[in-house]
């Protein structure tokens, strides 16, 4: 499991959308960048390099490129050692966690996936000789999206809930 408390949170003004949204994703990357540069160094690791030599200093892209690389020592460990491959394949979940797992944690599993995706690619030294897919599921966005849908599963579901009201209170006045 991973904690994403300690990166900045996404502006209020956002808060209603969820982390795959590309404007969640900017303003979180931007905030990731300009929290870096106030001088505090409330994290070990502050400036990183990545396989192809570009140096990063957001936290957020730090924090899901070492994800990403301790699942794939993970990976190679377990096909190496547990004897995973074709006959017996692996299924790998990893967690990630916020305050409400809408914003932060989406972000991060995304960037963690596609930094993992990258790793996989390249596969350095041919270590991974088995396929591996990679996949991506937030079950607090799709609890909250299934919670909002109506019975024609659209998401108008302030619509919904005032039309049930209205029906409803018509019910209690024709009783009388």
């Amino acid at each position: 499991p991973t904690d994403t408390r300690h990166l900045p949170e996404v502006p209020h003004y956002l808060a209603r959308q969820d982390g795959k949204s590309p404007m969640v994703k900017r303003a979180l990357l931007y905030a990731s960048d300009a929290s870096n540069h106030d001088g505090s160094d409330d994290e070990d690791e502050v400036v990183q390099e990545d396989e192809s030599g570009n140096i990063t200093t957001n936290r957020l892209k730090i924090c899901a490129n070492r994800m990403a690389r301790q699942v794939a020592s993970s990976l190679q460990q377990a096909i190496d050692e547990g004897g995973y491959g074709h006959a017996s394949p692996l299924r790998m979940a990893v967690h990630v966690g916020s305050d409400t797992g809408r914003h932060r944690s989406v972000v991060v599993c995304e960037l963690a996936a596609v930094s993992l995706r990258s790793i996989l690619r390249m596969n350095v030294g041919n270590k991974l000789t088995q396929p591996i897919s990679v996949g991506t599921r937030h079950r607090d966005i799709e609890r909250n999206r299934h919670e909002h849908k109506d019975k024609d599963g659209d998401n108008n579901s302030g619509s919904y809930n005032h039309q049930k009201a209205r029906s409803k209170q018509k019910e209690l006045e024709s009783d009388w």
